[in-house]
This record gives C-alpha cells, sequence and structure tokens, in this order.
C-alpha cells in the first residue's frame, strides 16, 4: 500500500501533501535547517513535508555534507534513508525498477558532487529546495534528476 495511493483516504494524503509542498515554496535554501519561510536544505525539506503530512514518523538525519562526499556519503544517506520508519525503497539504480508514483521520494546522486533529495508529485513535477531558488518546482525530465536518479522511495500507507 502507498501512503498516497488512489483509495479515499490516500486522494486526502496527496491534497495534504500538495498543499504542504505550496506552503514550503519560496523558501530560501539554508544548510541543516528546516523553518518554513526561513530556510531549509532539500534533505530537511523532504523529510519535514512528508513528517508534516504523517507519512512519516520525525527522525534525525546524519552528519551530512552539503556538497561533495562521494560515494561514502550516499551510502551514508541511502542506509539512513533505508532505516527511516514508513519508508520503503522501491527503485534502486542499475536494476529492473517499477514506475515512479507520486508523493516518492527521490534520492539524486552524481556519486562525486551532488546527493539532492526531491518529492515527485504528477508526471513531470517534482518538488525540491535548490541553492539558487529556494523551494521550487522542478522537472523529473531534467538531465541531473532523470541520469543520476540513485534510489526512490515510498511512504507505506
Amino acid at each position: 500500500m502507498n501512503f498516497f495511493d488512489s483509495t479515499v483516504q490516500g486522494e486526502k494524503n496527496f491534497a495534504r501533501l500538495l498543499a504542504e509542498l505550496e506552503s514550503w515554496r519560496g523558501t530560501k535554501f539554508i544548510p541543516f535547517v528546516a523553518k518554513k519561510g526561513v530556510g531549509v536544505d532539500c534533505v530537511r525539506f523532504a523529510a519535514a513535508v512528508l513528517q508534516n503530512v504523517g507519512a512519516i514518523e520525525p527522525f534525525a538525519w546524519p552528519a551530512y555534507v552539503i556538497e561533495g562526499g562521494g560515494q561514502a556519503m550516499l551510502e551514508i544517506l541511502l542506509r539512513h534513508t533505508d532505516q527511516v520508519q514508513g519508508l520503503a525503497r522501491t527503485w534502486t539504480h542499475g536494476q529492473d525498477n517499477g514506475p515512479i508514483m507520486r508523493g516518492d521520494l527521490l534520492l539524486v546522486s552524481s556519486g562525486r558532487h551532488l546527493h539532492h533529495f526531491a518529492i515527485f508529485t504528477v508526471y513531470p513535477v517534482l518538488w525540491h529546495c535548490l541553492r539558487t531558488d529556494g523551494v521550487c518546482q522542478g522537472n523529473i525530465e531534467d538531465p541531473i534528476v532523470r541520469d543520476h536518479l540513485w534510489a526512490v522511495y515510498r511512504a507505506k500507507g
């Protein structure tokens, strides 16, 4: 079961997700912060949104670097995200995977420099927090996302 499935409750959950995402729009990028309207980074943005709609329980992120960190940082983020109560990994880079669904949490990584979280809503829209634009909508077909998608997590129902 998916927290944002097509049942009546899933539809309500998805409507709450869209409203929550919109309420963060324009929040500036500030590393290691999660205050709506003040500042947030991409990791804490994704976590706060999913927590605020009740999809996952609150949790603490391990120490991580905003830029760089290479494969070791990717492994830390994967290992930690795999342990988040309420999330299940449904897609892994280089494997035969199922579809990406609304509400899915995307982990994008170039391996050496970029580690980024985004939340997919409806094709092709995703929401994320960028250094340049803060919290904003993006496109899942953006080559940085499409070519460097590393893992997808889904909130359990």
